[in-house]
C-alpha cells in the first residue's frame, strides 16, 4: 500500500482540502500531487507508518481513533513568548520549597515540601485568588490544603513532586520510599483517594494524557558530575557520560481503580521522544510536565551548567518535539534559582488576578536564610487552540 491507496487518499485529501477552506484560500491540491510523495510502506496501515513504537505494541493506547485527528494532531500552536511574572518574587505560606503546580481552569492546586516537619502538602486555591497574597493564619473562603498521609509518612515517604489534575483527581507523585508513589486526592475537598506504586518510576513529575487516560513520568537526569578525587576510570566515564547523554523516555502507566480508589499503576511500556527529524533527543532535570487537553506534552527542564531552562514541547503521536525555547535564569548562589513545575490552561480571560497566557512555569529563588520566594512566569501560544 502507498499513498495513492484511494482509501487513504479521500481521507487525507479531504483533511488537507478542510484546512484550505479554513483559511479561505485557494486549494494547492493539484491533480497527481500524490505521486511526488516517497513510497512508504503502509501495509500494516497509515497510522502504524506514523505512530511511535510504543503505539505500535500498544495500538489500545493510541490517542486518536481516526486519520483525521490523527492529523489534526500534527498542527503545532505557536512558539511560547513570554507574557509577565506574577506573582514574582513572592514569599508566601506555599512558595517555601514549592514543587508543582497545575489548573483545572476554577481552581490552582500547588505542591509544597514544607520543612518544618518536613511533611509536604498539596494546595488548593480558586482561580479568582491573588496568588500575591500571603495567606498565613486562618484559610481564606475557597483555600484548603492536606498532607501526605500518615500510612505513607510512616514508610519513609515526604517529598511530593509535580502534580497533575484529571477528570476531578489530583494525582500527586510522592518520593522518599521505594517505589515512588503517586497519592491521589479528590479535587473538590482533597479527600485522600488511595495511594501506589509506581514500578520502575522515579516520582519527580507526573501527568495524564486526557486522549487516553495514561500517566506518564519519566527520570529527572540528573547531570552528570565528576567526583573527587577522581581517579582515570571516573574520567573516562564522566567525560563519555557528557558526550552521551541518555535518550528522553517516559515511562507509562495504566491507572486501576477499584470501588473509588486507586489500586494500582499498571507499567505498559517505555515512549522514547526525538527531534524535530525524528532523531535521538535528551535533556536534564526534568522538573515538570503537563498535558494540554489536545494530548501534548511540556516538559520543563533546567540546566544549571549554561543558566538556560528549556521549555520543550512534544506532539504525541510519533513523540517529535515541537518547540523548544530557551529561558534564562540564575542557578547559582546567591540566587539559586530553579525551575519546579509547569501548568497548563488558558487564562487570557481574566480569570485569575495578574495572570494571562497559556503556559504557567513555576521558578523557585532557594533563599537560604529565609522562606523561598516564587516568580510565576506566563507564557503565550499563537494558535492557541492547536495547544
Amino acid at each position: 500500500m502507498d499513498w495513492g491507496d484511494a482509501r487513504v487518499m479521500l481521507s487525507v485529501k479531504a483533511v488537507i482540502q478542510e484546512r484550505f477552506d479554513r483559511m479561505n484560500k485557494p486549494s494547492l491540491i493539484m491533480p497527481g500531487w500524490e505521486n511526488n510523495l516517497p513510497k512508504i510502506d503502509l501495509s500494516n496501515g497509515v497510522l502504524a507508518y506514523l505512530m511511535n513504537d510504543f503505539y505500535v505494541a500498544n495500538r489500545w493506547a493510541f490517542p486518536y481513533d481516526s486519520i483525521r485527528r490523527a492529523i489534526d494532531a500534527l498542527y503545532f500552536p505557536g512558539r511560547p513568548a513570554h507574557v509577565t511574572d506574577f506573582p514574582d518574587e513572592a514569599q508566601t505560606a506555599w512558595s517555601e520549597e514549592l514543587q508543582g503546580v497545575a489548573c483545572d481552569g476554577k481552581n490552582w492546586y500547588i505542591t509544597q515540601v514544607y520543612k518544618p516537619d518536613e511533611n509536604s502538602r498539596v494546595w488548593k486555591f480558586p482561580i479568582s485568588y491573588n496568588l500575591a497574597d500571603v495567606a498565613e493564619g486562618p484559610l481564606p473562603p475557597g483555600v484548603k490544603k492536606a498532607g501526605i498521609p500518615k500510612q505513607l509518612r510512616d514508610k519513609g515517604y515526604w517529598h511530593f513532586g509535580d502534580l497533575d489534575y484529571y477528570a476531578g483527581r489530583l494525582y500527586v507523585p510522592c518520593q522518599g520510599g521505594d517505589p515512588a508513589q503517586v497519592v491521589v486526592f479528590d479535587a473538590e475537598d482533597l479527600s485522600f483517594l488511595g495511594a501506589a506504586g509506581l514500578e520502575g518510576g522515579t516520582g519527580a513529575w507526573c501527568a495524564i494524557n486526557p486522549k487516553n487516560g495514561l500517566l506518564h513520568e519519566s527520570d529527572f537526569y540528573d547531570i552528570p558530575e565528576m567526583p573527587f578525587p577522581a581517579t582515570p576510570e571516573d574520567v573516562s566515564k564522566f567525560e563519555y557520560d557528557v558526550q552521551n547523554p541518555p535518550p528522553l523516555r517516559l515511562r507509562i502507566y495504566n491507572p486501576i481503580w477499584n470501588a473509588g480508589k486507586i489500586k494500582e499503576f499498571d507499567p505498559v511500556g517505555e515512549l522514547e521522544l526525538s527531534d524535530r527529524r525524528g532523531g535521538r533527543t535528551s535533556a536534564y532535570r526534568i522538573q515538570g510536565g503537563a498535558f494540554s487537553e489536545n494530548g501534548r506534552l511540556y516538559l520543563i527542564s533546567d540546566d544549571t551548567r549554561n543558566g538556560k531552562a528549556r521549555l520543550l514541547g512534544f506532539e504525541m503521536m510519533t513523540g517529535r518535539q515541537m518547540f523548544g525555547k530557551s529561558i534564562e535564569y540564575s542557578p547559582d548562589y546567591p540566587d539559586l534559582e530553579e525551575f519546579e513545575a509547569i501548568a497548563i490552561y488558558d487564562l487570557d480571560g481574566n480569570q485569575s488576578p495578574g495572570i494571562s497566557g497559556q503556559l504557567h512555569v513555576i521558578l523557585l529563588d532557594n533563599d537560604i536564610h529565609s522562606d523561598d520566594d516564587i516568580i510565576f512566569k506566563h507564557f503565550r501560544v499563537g494558535h492557541k487552540e492547536r495547544l
